[in-house]
């Protein structure tokens, strides 16, 4: 089974000087392709899952094609 790592964009909030603040982050994520219904590009790429979840990665439907055909050749 082929599994994708990609980046995943998370927001996390944490009690600043002033009040809460926000920041975003990129965490590494593991994903397996058959998993994946549909990529919308839209700044970042909005993976829309078989569960229903929506997932949000930095990497480009075409980078994340490139890394299944590359998997697929190997």
């Amino acid at each position: 089974m082929i599994f994708l790592k990609l980046t995943q964009n998370s927001t996390v909030e944490f009690q600043g000087e002033y009040g809460r603040e926000s920041k975003t982050v990129y965490d590494s994520i593991f994903i397996a392709p058959d998993h994946i219904e549909s990529m919308t590009p839209a700044g970042l790429t909005y993976l829309m899952m078989a569960s229903g979840d929506r997932i949000t990665v930095r990497e480009t439907p075409e980078e994340i094609i490139a890394m299944l055909t590359e998997g697929a050749a190997k």
